[in-house]
């Protein structure tokens, strides 16, 4: 049977100022949830979680309006009654709500730039389908920094990568900056296994083309399709990855339009 619950216990008055005070209910709060779970219990710890949360959604909606803000300012300032005109355009609108609620799930600031450069390119690129709009946008939601690192460092240091011939070599640049002074450093608590499969993630999204014959950290073989895009290799015996024209079209809407 059921402890029963006095639910004065659970006094859900804002915490205000004092962080500590609120954080010690709160745990004090989830220890008789554990404890009792009653069905009073979880909706009391439910409100009260809902209390721990708020906070941080709410510093994620401001910087969202901000950004959609400036983003809406600097369309103005391009093209005259453009704001009418997205004001009635579904399209856009379905864009910009998608964001939204993207938004609300990070506290990332490149991710608010890159939702900022989706909605501007959104509004002015009318030649990119809706349907690469909506996977372009899904991709800012999945993808994690690291992603990004890695994607960019295989486009803008394509023609100075040499002789590496596997997802170690690769890993290593990014750890040492061997080749350039310039090559971005991924975390120090991103290790081998994990960054091999950031690399196979972006393949599977089609943002990459990894060939047969790099290395595997095991030395697996596999066997992959060339020809996607304009990706060719005329020695395809050498290993190489490469960014696809999908994986090129993101990077592209990612950044804001000059």
């Amino acid at each position: 049977m059921n402890k029963e619950i006095d639910f004065k216990e659970f006094n859900l008055t804002p915490p205000g100022e004092n962080a500590e005070d609120f954080i010690q209910k709160f745990i004090s709060v989830l220890g008789k949830i554990v404890s009792v779970k009653t069905g009073g219990a979880w909706i009391e710890g439910i409100e009260l979680l809902g209390q721990f949360i708020t906070p941080q959604l709410e510093k994620s909606r401001r910087e969202f309006e901000f950004q959609v803000s400036c983003a809406l300012k600097e369309l103005n300032q391009r093209q005259e009654n453009i704001l009418r005109k997205l004001y009635e355009d579904e399209a856009f609108q379905t864009i910009l709500r998608q964001a939204f609620f993207i938004a609300l799930k990070t506290h990332r600031s490149e991710k608010f730039k890159a939702l900022k450069a989706v909605i501007m390119n959104s509004a002015l690129n009318e030649d990119t389908s809706f349907d690469n709009k909506e996977i372009y946008l899904r991709l800012v939601d999945e993808l994690t920094n690291t992603h990004l690192l890695v994607l960019n460092f295989i486009y803008d240091f394509r023609d100075k990568i040499t002789a590496v011939d596997s997802f170690e070599k690769y890993y290593n640049i990014l750890n040492k900056g061997t080749i350039d002074a310039t090559v971005p450093f991924i975390a120090s608590t991103i290790e081998l296994s994990t960054f091999r499969a950031i690399m196979k993630d972006l393949e599977n999204k089609g943002l990459v083309l990894i060939s047969s014959e790099l290395h595997d950290i095991r030395g697996v073989k596999r066997s992959v399709a060339l020809g996607i895009g304009n990706e060719t290799k005329e020695d395809k015996g050498l290993p190489f990855v490469t960014v696809t024209n999908h994986g090129r079209g993101f990077l592209e809407f990612i950044k804001e339009p000059s």
